[in-house]
């Protein structure tokens, strides 16, 4: 079926992207001095006056001044636009993290809860080699071009790419819009940048997995409004996390209510996106999956997330498994994700700058910190390409065999010993990662080590026999495929 995705992206100098990047600034001035800091900070900045609101818990003193002038000043506004560090007048409206919501953070014992109530998603596709959605990266890539800046484009600066779908693997950019203000003529500013979004295109096209290709001539239009001479917060007020869907995967997925920049990890706003991202990505990084959606919902003052929901193009069936592994295997309380992501790190600033999602390896261990962006690993592979591949050979299993058969790690005729709790004939419950079925126990036997079997949980009238897999001589019950055993045995 033919369907249509649409995606754009801001540059550094748009008024909105430019308030993420002081509150963020901010915040890695907080952390800096003070690890524990709970910030929540919004910037809202027109014409050269930035007014700073929101709440924050800091040991830490900082000099707001010097950080959102210096912010400004890096931007390289033209001279006309007075947005140099000398002309931005700040007003700070910062005030103190609520008590309330400062107890329902930081609990007892070490305890952190979520900091408000939160739906977040994460989205990956095996189209781009850093999991990105093709018209979302390529509009990223577009407005984080470098020579435009050398020739008077910018900083303020929008893409917007429009990607067609008709049936799987079959894809191509319909059409590419870029608005940017310039100094230079509008003529030579469309010829720049059609000769560079083509360059971007045919960069990016290289990399793409086979299936998916850029059209040779996509539509690609400049300025069709005409000259843009006055950008920035001249032109247009800028305000902190406006851009949530930029930040994030345009079209192709949902998004949830809250934004990213400007709030520590406590707030799973962030903590619990970074998370859902690095979820999807490692799945569809298998090699099992094209696409693939989390998403995770929290109450505020809770530490593990109240719902889980993954959405895959592919092995949805399995998905019951991967929730099942993840709450078992993966800590989703934001002191979990602060402590896998290094949450402390001051690193910010640099992440709204880059982009929060999308980075390759190779781009994240040229960084000064690689572990800037460590929710953009892929060291859970290996566990998920397990949990994919092995619940399909036991969903094959279930449908063959019927009964079950108890297996013992030594010769028990040599022991003398009996199984405990185990009787052939009755009817248990056998469960593995979340999946539940009954089967009756037919025979008792040593292990044979020549065949290798899958371990699952028993149970017996929904009761966990844990006294069966607590004695360290046996193991808990394995499933048999007794026909295909006696094959073998023959």
């Amino acid at each position: 079926m033919k369907r249509t995705v649409v995606c754009e992206y801001v540059g550094l100098g748009h008024p909105d992207k430019v308030a993420d990047q002081i509150s963020d600034a901010l915040l890695d001035a907080f952390l800096k001095e003070d690890p524990n800091t709970r910030a929540g900070i919004e910037v809202m900045i027109k014409d050269n006056v930035v007014v700073l609101g929101g709440e924050v818990k800091s040991d830490a003193q900082i000099d707001y001044e010097k950080i959102v002038k210096d912010t400004v000043g890096e931007l390289d506004y033209p001279a006309n636009h007075h947005l140099s560090k000398d002309d931005i007048s700040v007003i700070n409206l910062m005030g103190k993290q609520s008590p309330e919501i400062s107890r329902s953070v930081d609990q007892d014992d070490g305890i952190i809860g979520a900091g408000d109530q939160g739906f977040c998603v994460g989205f990956a596709s095996n189209e781009t080699r850093a999991y990105m959605p093709l018209g979302a990266y390529l509009a990223k890539k577009i407005c984080q071009c470098e020579e435009f800046r050398r020739h008077g484009i910018g900083p303020d600066i929008k893409s917007q790419v429009i990607v067609t779908y008709e049936g799987k693997g079959k894809s191509h950019v319909d059409s590419i819009l870029v608005s940017a203000m310039h100094q230079c003529s509008l003529d030579e500013c469309r010829t720049i940048v059609q000769e560079n979004v083509m360059k971007i295109c045919e960069e990016v096209d290289k990399r793409l997995t086979c299936q998916h290709v850029i059209d040779d001539h996509p539509d690609i239009v400049v300025n069709p409004a005409g000259e843009w001479r006055i950008g920035g917060s001249v032109s247009d007020c800028g305000m902190t996390n406006r851009k949530i869907v930029v930040d994030q995967y345009g079209g192709y997925a949902p998004v949830g209510g809250g934004g990213l920049s400007g709030k520590d990890m406590t707030k799973v706003d962030r903590s619990a996106t970074y998370m859902c991202r690095y979820l999807a990505k490692n799945l569809v990084a298998t090699g099992l999956i094209d696409t693939a959606k989390v998403e995770l919902a929290y109450m505020i003052g809770v530490p593990q997330p109240c719902a889980i929901n993954i959405e895959m193009d592919r092995h949805q069936e399995q998905a019951e498994r991967i929730v099942a592994w993840i709450r078992e295997h993966i800590d989703l309380s934001p002191k979990g994700i602060m402590d896998r992501f290094d949450a402390s790190v001051p690193r910010y600033k640099l992440v709204t700058r880059w982009g929060h999602f999308g980075i390759t390896d190779r781009e994240r261990w040229r960084m000064a910190n690689p572990n800037c962006f460590s929710w953009e690993k892929t060291d859970l592979v290996n566990d998920l390409r397990m949990v994919i591949v092995r619940g399909e050979q036991l969903d094959r299993f279930f449908n063959e065999v019927e009964n079950i058969t108890a297996v013992c790690t030594c010769d028990i005729s040599n022991m003398g010993v009996e199984y405990p709790e185990l009787e052939i004939g009755k009817t248990y419950q056998v469960s593995h990662i979340g999946v539940q079925k009954s089967y009756t126990l037919v025979r008792i036997e040593g292990l044979d080590r020549r065949f290798y079997s899958d371990c699952f949980d028993l149970y017996e009238n929904g009761k966990p026999l844990k006294e069966y897999y607590d004695d360290p001589r046996f193991l808990a019950p394995y499933l048999r495929n007794r026909n295909k055993r006696q094959k073998c045995d023959s």
